[in-house]
């Protein structure tokens, strides 16, 4: 029995495979995923979270990165406000310590 190879793709590769998969409409997933040389679990998983490969690709500097980090912020509203006090304190130069930090995030 034969272990799987798994290998990474950039951004830029899925992007491109994305674009690919416009292109080829017309094409089952099957056939295609045969023709990229991907799984088909894989093409359908690059398929089905485009939105998200094509935001971080736009937002992203670099596309050589292999990893998607999607941060989901449960308390966007507090970090918003604590990063207001952040550079409140910052522009009048209070010298902000971490147990002061951890104090005001609180």
């Amino acid at each position: 029995m034969t272990s799987r190879y798994r290998k990474s793709l950039s951004l830029k590769k899925k992007m491109c495979i994305l674009k690919k998969v416009n292109e080829n409409q017309h094409l089952k997933r099957v056939d295609l995923a045969k023709e990229l040389g991907l799984p088909v679990s894989t093409l359908n998983t690059l398929i089905y979270k485009r939105q998200i490969i094509e935001e971080s690709h736009h937002q992203s500097g670099s596309s050589a990165r292999k990893k998607l980090r999607v941060h989901i912020r449960k308390f966007a509203d507090v970090e918003k406000v604590f990063l207001q006090w952040f550079n409140q304190c910052r522009s009048v130069k209070i010298p902000i310590s971490g147990p002061l930090l951890m104090e005001n995030a609180q």
